[in-house]
Order: C-alpha cells, then sequence, then structure tokens
C-alpha cells in the first residue's frame, strides 16, 4: 500500500519543487518557507518524505542554520507523528468518495 502523504506537507514539497531545491538548500529557500509558516518540523517531513532525504540528514539541513523558529521538543513530536503517520479516515458518506482528514 502506497503512503499517504499530509495535505500541508504536499504543500510544502510543491513549494521546494517550484523553487528549484537542491540538496545543498540554500539559506534564501529556508527564509522563503518561513515567510510562508512553514514550520522546521515541516520541512524535515518534506524533505525526508517528498526527496527522500532521510530524517537525520533533513534535520541537520534545516535545524543547523537556525533560521527558523524553534520549536519545543513536544511540538517537535507532535508535528513529526502528526506527518509521519497520517492517515485519511474514509466515511460513509453517500457517494462513497468522499474522505474525512483528521488532524
Amino acid at each position: 500500500m502506497e503512503k499517504v502523504i499530509h495535505p500541508r506537507i504536499i504543500v510544502v514539497i510543491d513549494l521546494l519543487q517550484e523553487s528549484g531545491f537542491r540538496w545543498q538548500m540554500e539559506d534564501y529557500m529556508l527564509y522563503f518557507l518561513k515567510d510562508r509558516q512553514v514550520t522546521q518540523t515541516e520541512v524535515v517531513v518534506a524533505l525526508h518524505l517528498g526527496f527522500g532525504i532521510p530524517l537525520e540528514e533533513a534535520d541537520q539541513i534545516v535545524r543547523n542554520r537556525n533560521i527558523m523558529e524553534y520549536e519545543s521538543i513536544e511540538n517537535t513530536a507532535y508535528q513529526t507523528f502528526l506527518y509521519m503517520f497520517y492517515e485519511p479516515v474514509a466515511t460513509n458518506d453517500s457517494d462513497g468518495d468522499s474522505v474525512t482528514v483528521r488532524f
């Protein structure tokens, strides 16, 4: 079964792709994402799920630059769990095609 990616992470992946993401992320890219209220954890997860970069390396790319806002360990853990283990919940709507997103 294919991994379903959280809609918020899809947006971040799209932003990275549209702006010409490179393995060695430039500082301007982090400022660009920060201006769009993307969190450190969202960038790390997007790099991992969208570009196949190991989580530890993605974390170093983002956090070691100290550009984005600091996140508490609790907030980081919550976001990581939310985005890495995301599963949309199917509903019993009459059309049979609806999906409810659980946040």
